[in-house]
């Protein structure tokens, strides 16, 4: 079971992916379009971003809504990575390979949503989240503090 948003083999290879971008948006037939750097740059940050909110939100549907936009920026990063190879930014090997790498990226992405749903996923989520309560509730006997006045 993951403990952090890093620990999920979706995360590493969104991030994996925004990497690319990034080093693609670098390179003279890219960067000086600033608009299309600005939308590879968000599209690619996205999924990552999206799946360690999701993460944080401990609830299957909340994080499978976050899984979902993940999914959508990912294939959005696809479409930048043909625009990039289309403006002679990248080689057709480096096309190929940032196109498996978005294929595992996507299908990790829909892995991971997929359980996060299933039953199995949704009594894991219970779980944690009951001890996440217990963790938060004061000891026995205790009274909270009160809230400070302003």
């Amino acid at each position: 079971m993951a403990q952090e948003f890093t620990d999920l083999i979706a995360w590493p290879l969104a991030d994996s992916l925004e990497k690319f971008m990034l080093e693609v948006i670098r390179r003279p037939a890219v960067a000086r379009d600033a608009e299309f750097c600005r939308q590879s740059s968000d599209a690619a940050a996205s999924a990552p971003r999206n799946i360690a909110e999701g993460f944080g939100r401990f609830g299957p549907i909340q994080f499978a809504n976050f899984l979902r936009i993940a999914i959508g920026s990912e294939k959005e990063t696809k479409n930048q990575i043909l625009k990039a190879w289309q403006r002679g930014a990248l080689t057709d090997q480096e096309r190929d390979t940032a196109l498996r790498l978005t294929r595992r990226a996507v299908s990790a992405a829909i892995g991971l949503r997929r359980y996060v749903l299933s039953p199995e996923g949704r009594a894991n989520a219970r779980r944690i989240e009951e001890a996440y309560a217990r963790y938060r509730r004061p000891p026995h006997g205790s009274e909270p503090e009160p809230e400070p006045e302003p």
